[in-house]
């Protein structure tokens, strides 16, 4: 992952490291990135995706450095990760909603966000997942599971083993704040027509 990284994303790749019983201090790689916002921050990514090789397991980036605003070549990362069978996730905080994304065309493994920021949802505002289609049907993916990623047809037979859903559905833990978020759904159900109209009193009719 880069150096300097938003703390959110150290905590959480510290604890998915510890989590398998691995030290962070030697088996996560922060790459440091130019002092100087116009070089490419991309360049010591990819250099070291090369040096690690086949050792190499997951790329972690913010696809938006949040502190420089370097807007890393997401498809070079991928296609050079993948090149030695590593996995590419991102965190979208800064780029949601802020830069252009084709997160299926990229080839890009995983991805999340938060709705709070370019998305302008306001504070305790969903967040989102993006799991790429090539996944959607493994049933190997190690996750904390949770009754709400139970797949649809028989969540409500309350089955004791997991089966998980199809796609990043499988990764919810509980369900949605429904006022959260039907504001983030409405605008995009139709270019024309919405699918449900929500209830407002005009006084000047």
């Amino acid at each position: 992952m880069e150096a300097g990284a938003f703390p959110s994303d150290q905590y959480a790749m510290d604890s998915q490291i510890r989590h398998h019983g691995l030290d962070p201090k030697r088996c996560l790689v922060e790459v440091a990135l130019p002092d100087d916002r116009d070089e490419d921050p991309t360049a010591p990514v990819l250099k070291q995706i090369a040096l690690l090789g086949e050792r190499l397991s997951v790329v972690m980036l913010g696809a938006v450095h949040y502190y420089t605003g370097s807007f890393f070549d997401i498809p070079s990362v991928v296609e050079a990760a993948h090149r030695v069978g590593a996995l590419v996730g991102l965190d979208l905080a800064h780029a949601a909603g802020n830069v252009p994304l084709e997160l299926h065309a990229w080839g890009v493994d995983f991805a999340c966000w938060c709705s709070y920021k370019y998305l302008n949802s306001g504070p305790g505002g969903p967040a989102g997942l993006f799991v790429h289609r090539k996944h959607h049907a493994r049933q190997d993916l190690g996750r904390l599971e949770g009754w709400w990623g139970h797949e649809a047809a028989t969540r409500f037979e309350m089955p004791r083993d997991f089966v998980p859903a199809t796609g990043a559905q499988a990764w919810q833990l509980s369900n949605a704040q429904v006022m959260a978020m039907a504001p983030m759904r409405w605008p995009w159900n139709s270019m024309t027509e919405p699918a449900w109209r929500p209830f407002v009193t005009n006084p000047l009719h």
